[in-house]
C-alpha cells in the first residue's frame, strides 16, 4: 500500500471522527442521559438527522456519507475549462449570498444535472454534433 492511499485512509478516518464528535457534542444533555440509560447504539442515520435538526447547513454531514464518489477522466482542456467556471461561479454566488459553493457538494452536480437535461432531449444526430464539437 503507498503512502498516500494510507495518508487519504487517515484524513478520511479523522474527517469521520470529527463529525461524530461534533454530532455527540451537539446532542443535548437528555440525549446523554437516554443514551447513558440505554446500552444500544446510535445508528449513523440517527446521528445524521440529530445534526441536521440543529444544523441546516450541510457542512455538519460528512459528503462522503451523503453521495456516492465518482471518477471522471476529462481532457485536461476540459477539466481547466470546469475548474475555470466554478471560479467564477463560486466567487459571484458567495458576493451575492454570502457563503461559499462547494466544487463537490454543490458545483459537479449541478453541471451533473442540467447537462443530462440537455442530453435528454437531443436526438442521436445531436449527440454525434455533440460530440464532434468536444474533440480535441
Amino acid at each position: 500500500m503507498s503512502d498516500r492511499a494510507s495518508r487519504l485512509r487517515e484524513r478520511r478516518n479523522r474527517s469521520k471522527e470529527k463529525v461524530q464528535s461534533q454530532a455527540e457534542s451537539e446532542s443535548g444533555s437528555e440525549d446523554r442521559e437516554s443514551e447513558e440509560s440505554k446500552p444500544s447504539k446510535t445508528s449513523k442515520t440517527e446521528k445524521t438527522s440529530k445534526t441536521g435538526e440543529t444544523d441546516s447547513s450541510h457542512k455538519s454531514t460528512s459528503l462522503k456519507d451523503e453521495q456516492v464518489g465518482t471518477y471522471l477522466y476529462l481532457p485536461e482542456e476540459q477539466r481547466d475549462e470546469m475548474n475555470f467556471r466554478y471560479k467564477i461561479i463560486s466567487a459571484e454566488y458567495e458576493r451575492e449570498f454570502g457563503e461559499s459553493l462547494e466544487k463537490n457538494r454543490h458545483h459537479y452536480p449541478l453541471v451533473i444535472e442540467y447537462g443530462l437535461d440537455r442530453l435528454e432531449s437531443a436526438t442521436p444526430e445531436e449527440v454525434q454534433e455533440l460530440l464532434e464539437k468536444l474533440e480535441y
